[in-house]
């Protein structure tokens, strides 16, 4: 798994592989906020059927996210751990942790998902 940041290189590689958006990222000294994506290349023989399902079950579990829909997200990432092939598990454990967090402390009002580097 690679993972990339917003701009025209995404584009061109959505046309070769699954690209699937992360995380909406701040870098330091800038003020607006670019998101984050990974792109796989290897995926699994047996998912090859079952691609565009698991990658709405991803867009979903992000949405979910942002909406702060926990128990959405934690559903989701029930759903999607071990998929991939495993490459995205990482990415998976990260949110499940925030979540985790999120779920028993609602983050303040001004909690909009990115995250700041």
């Amino acid at each position: 798994m690679h993972i990339i940041f917003d701009g025209p290189v995404r584009l061109e590689l959505e046309q070769k592989h699954v690209v699937l958006e992360l995380d909406r990222v701040q870098l330091p000294d800038h003020s607006d906020f670019t998101t984050a994506y990974c792109v796989l290349e290897n995926i699994p023989f047996q998912e090859l059927s079952i691609i565009e399902k698991l990658k709405d079950w991803h867009l979903e579990l992000i949405q979910a996210y942002r909406a702060r829909d926990w128990d959405q997200c934690l559903s989701g990432l029930a759903r999607l751990k071990g998929q991939w092939g495993g490459q995205v598990d990482s990415f998976y454990d990260i949110i499940y942790e925030r979540v985790k967090i999120y779920k028993d402390t609602e983050p303040g009002a001004d909690w909009d998902s990115v995250v700041r580097m």
